[in-house]
C-alpha cells in the first residue's frame, strides 16, 4: 500500500513537471505583430509566475511526504515531584453539634406555645409550652390523701404497740417473779415440781411475746409493711408533683427552634407522625454525620482533617473541618445491602453559609506524601500482563521520538494524580528523572520502541510554569487536552 501510494505520488510529481516545461516552451515560441508581442509578454509574466507556484507546491509535497507527519501525536508531561493526598468523599446531612427533641409524656392540652421555627432560646429560661394542669391538679389532692391515710394508719398502729408493748414488759417481770418465788419453794421442798414449770412456761411465753415487738432505743417502731405503704404513697405524690411541674416546658438546651411540630389544643403525647413537639438544636457551631462503609473506616482517624463543599457555597468553595468521632459500632447500609456503615461525626472549623438541614460533601484527607513522584492516573496503564505501567519518551541518535515502556509501582492515589514509588526494574531508573517526558494519557495501542510525535500538554506546561499540582484543575485541563489531541487526531485522518 504504501509503495503505491509512493508510485502515485512520484507519478503526479513527473506530471505536473511536464506541464510546466509545456507551459515554458509555448512561452517561447515567436509571435507576431505589436500587439501579440505585447500580449505575449504579459502572457509569459503570468505563465512564469504559476510555474514558480507549481514548483513551491511540489516541493512541499515532497517535504510532506519525507516528513513524520504520518506518525501518531502523543501528548507528554515532564515528571515532578510534588504532595499527593488520598483521600475519601461521602455525603451527609450538616446539623447542630448538640440537638434535643422536646416531648411530653403528660396526656394533657397545649394551653400556650410560646416559641417559632427560628426563635433563640436559652437552657432552663424560656418557657416552650404550657400545658393543662386540672387534672394533674386532682391526681395530686388524691396522692396527697393517700399519703396521709397511710401515715395516720401508721402513727395509730404504733400508739396502740407502744400500749401493748408496756403491758407485755408488765407481764414478763410478773412472770419472772413467778417463777423465782416457785424456784425457791421448790428448792425447800414446800411445792411441787408441776407447780415450778408452769411459772417457767408463762415466763418463756411472756419472753416470747415482749420480742415479738420492733423496738429501736426503747421506742416501738411500726410494722414494716406500714413503712413500705408510707414510702410508695410518698413516691406517688412526689411523682404527681413533678409531672405538674413539666406542665411547664422549658428549654433543656440553649440554641435555635428548628421545627415545632404541633399546637394550641393538641394533647401533648399524641403528635401527628410520632413527631416530637419542637425539635432545638445549637446552630452556633454546626457539624455533618456521614456514614462511612466497612470497607474504608479502617483508613479514618480522629483529627484528620476534612474539605466541605455543598451547593449553597457555590461551585469553588469550601469549609475546612475535621473528623470528631467514630461509632465503635456499625449499622446496616439499607437498601438491601448486606454491607454495614459507620456512624461518623465531621466538626466544621469555621463559620460559613452552611446551615443545618441541607446536604454536603465531606472529602477526608486519609493519608499524604509529600515529595514524590506524582503523574495523572491516565499516565498509568496496563502492560498487558496485568503490570502497572507508564510510558516514557527518550530521544534516538537521529533526533526520533520513541517510546519506552517501562513498569512502575504505584503508592497513594487521589481523585486525578497517583504517586509513582519507582520502576519494577533497577534497569528503568534512569527515567526517574525530574523533567523526564512521558506519556499523560497510556496509549495501549503504541508498543514498546514505536516512534511518535510528541505535543506538551495543557497540564504540563502550566505545572512546569507555576511548579503547583491543583488537582481539581489538573483534571479540567487533562480532559480538555484528551479532546484536542482527538480532535487533531480526526484532522490528520480527514486530510488522510
Amino acid at each position: 500500500m504504501m509503495n503505491r501510494d509512493r508510485k502515485t505520488q512520484e507519478g503526479s510529481e513527473e506530471g505536473i513537471d511536464r506541464q510546466i516545461e509545456a507551459i515554458l516552451e509555448g512561452a517561447d515560441a515567436p509571435k507576431t505583430g505589436k500587439g501579440s508581442r505585447r500580449i505575449g509578454k504579459k502572457l509569459r509574466r503570468g505563465i512564469l509566475l504559476l510555474a514558480v507556484l507549481a514548483v513551491l507546491l511540489a516541493a512541499g509535497l515532497r517535504f510532506f511526504a519525507k516528513g513524520d507527519g504520518a506518525l501518531p501525536l502523543a501528548e507528554t508531561g515532564e515528571l515532578r515531584r510534588g504532595t499527593i493526598t488520598e483521600s475519601l468523599t461521602v455525603t451527609g446531612p450538616v446539623e447542630g453539634t448538640d440537638s434535643v427533641d422536646v416531648t411530653s409524656s403528660l396526656h394533657a392540652k397545649i394551653l400556650e406555645l410560646n416559641v417559632r421555627e427560628g426563635d433563640r432560646v436559652e437552657a432552663g429560661v424560656t418557657v416552650l409550652a404550657r400545658l393543662d394542669t386540672a387534672d394533674l391538679e386532682k391526681e395530686i389532692q388524691v396522692s396527697e390523701g393517700n399519703y396521709d391515710l397511710a401515715v395516720a394508719q401508721r402513727d395509730e398502729k404504733v400508739q396502740a404497740d407502744t400500749e401493748s408493748y408496756r403491758k407485755a414488759l408488765q407481764a414478763l417481770r410478773t412472770a419472772e417473779a413467778d417463777y423465782n418465788r416457785q424456784a425457791a419453794l421448790a428448792q425447800s421442798g414446800d411445792v411441787a415440781l408441776v407447780e415450778l414449770e408452769k411459772a417457767a412456761d408463762a415466763l418463756e411465753e411472756a419472753r416470747q411475746t415482749v420480742s415479738s415487738f420492733r423496738v429501736q432505743g426503747g421506742k416501738v417502731l411500726p410494722e414494716e409493711s406500714m413503712e413500705i405503704q408510707i414510702r410508695n404513697a410518698e413516691l406517688a405524690l412526689q411523682q404527681t408533683k413533678e409531672r405538674l411541674e413539666d406542665a411547664v416546658i422549658l428549654a433543656p438546651i440553649s440554641g435555635t427552634v428548628t421545627r415545632v411540630n404541633t399546637k394550641v389544643g393538641q394533647f401533648a403525647d399524641d403528635i401527628e407522625d410520632n413527631k416530637p413537639m419542637i425539635t432545638i438544636e445549637n446552630l452556633d457551631s454546626l457539624q455533618m454525620e456521614i456514614k462511612v462503609s466497612e470497607y474504608s473506616i479502617g483508613k479514618v482517624k480522629p483529627g484528620q482533617p476534612v474539605t466541605i463543599t455543598a451547593d449553597i457555597l457555590g461551585e469553588g468553595n469550601s469549609v475546612a473541618g475535621t473528623v470528631l468521632s467514630i461509632s465503635p459500632t456499625g449499622e446496616e447500609k439499607g437498601g438491601g445491602s448486606t454491607e454495614r456503615v459507620i456512624p461518623t461525626k465531621i466538626g466544621i472549623l469555621e463559620d460559613s453559609a452552611l446551615i443545618a438541614g441541607i446536604t454536603a460533601k465531606a472529602r477526608i484527607a486519609l493519608d499524604q506524601a509529600e515529595d514524590v513522584w506524582v503523574v495523572p492516573i491516565s499516565a498509568i496503564g496496563d502492560d498487558g500482563s496485568g503490570q502497572a505501567s507508564m510510558e516514557f519518551v527518550e530521544q534516538d541518535s537521529q533526533g526520533r521520538s520513541l517510546l519506552r515502556i517501562v513498569p512502575v509501582r504505584t503508592g497513594l492515589e487521589s481523585d486525578l494524580e497517583a504517586e509513582i514509588l519507582g520502576p519494577v526494574r533497577e534497569a528503568d531508573a534512569g527515567f526517574f528523572q525530574e523533567g523526564q517526558p512521558y506519556l499523560t494519557t497510556y496509549q495501549t495501542e503504541l508498543g514498546e520502541g514505536a516512534a511518535i510525535r510528541t505535543q506538551e500538554s495543557t497540564v504540563a506546561q502550566e505545572s512546569r510554569t507555576t511548579g503547583v499540582h491543583d488537582e481539581a484543575a489538573s483534571g479540567a485541563e487533562a480532559s480538555q487536552a484528551e479532546t484536542e489531541t482527538s480532535q487533531a487526531e480526526a484532522e490528520e485522518g480527514a486530510e488522510g
